[in-house]
Order: structure tokens, then C-alpha cells, then sequence
């Protein structure tokens, strides 16, 4: 499967570093891809059937005001897809699908 209307992971995280460079200060740190991660807000199943589930994440990342130039909270929110194959009531062999971007 290919992407059809979102990013990559890289390419989503490579949106993150473009939004940080403008909206951070000089002083802020970018957060690492794997950090990204770490800021699950909530996931929600989109489609389910007996063999598959389709189930979104949503990733919130803050930028916070003591390191944005706006003196604000920032936020930049990552939605990642995900194709679980089902086995009985587990969800196994999780394959991300598409990464999409938002940002406040």
C-alpha cells in the first residue's frame, strides 16, 4: 500500500522541523522523531471487521511558551493510520498506512 493522501513518518516529521524553525526561539531544542511519538493524546478505531482493524492515533507536540518566539503555546499534532491484521480479539502485525499534519 502506498501513501494516498498523508506523509510518510519522515516526511511528517520532516513538517515538524519546518513548523519548529519558524515558530521556536533560538534557544528551543527540536524534538527527536522518536520523542514524537511519546505524545500520544487519544487513537480512535476508524474501521473494524473480523480480520482487520483500522484504528488513527493522534500525536500532540508541544512547543512550549518558553521556547516559542510568540511567547505562546504552540502545537503540532500528528494523526498516524494503522492497518492491524486481527487475530481472534487481538490486533497483531500493526502497519502504519499514512501520517497527517495540523497544526494550532
Amino acid at each position: 500500500m502506498s501513501v494516498k493522501d498523508g506523509y510518510s513518518f519522515d516526511e511528517a516529521y520532516g513538517r515538524y522541523l519546518s513548523w519548529f524553525q519558524e515558530k521556536a526561539a533560538a534557544n528551543a531544542v527540536p524534538k527527536d522523531k522518536e520523542a514524537i511519538l511519546g505524545f500520544q493524546l487519544c487513537h480512535e478505531d476508524v474501521f473494524e471487521d473480523d480480520s482487520i482493524l483500522l484504528n488513527r492515533m493522534f500525536f500532540i507536540v508541544p512547543l512550549l511558551p518558553s521556547e516559542s518566539k510568540s511567547g505562546l503555546l504552540e502545537l503540532f499534532a500528528v494523526s498516524e493510520l494503522n492497518l492491524m491484521q486481527k487475530a481472534g480479539d487481538d490486533a497483531e502485525d500493526v502497519t502504519p498506512l499514512e501520517y497527517t499534519v495540523q497544526i494550532f
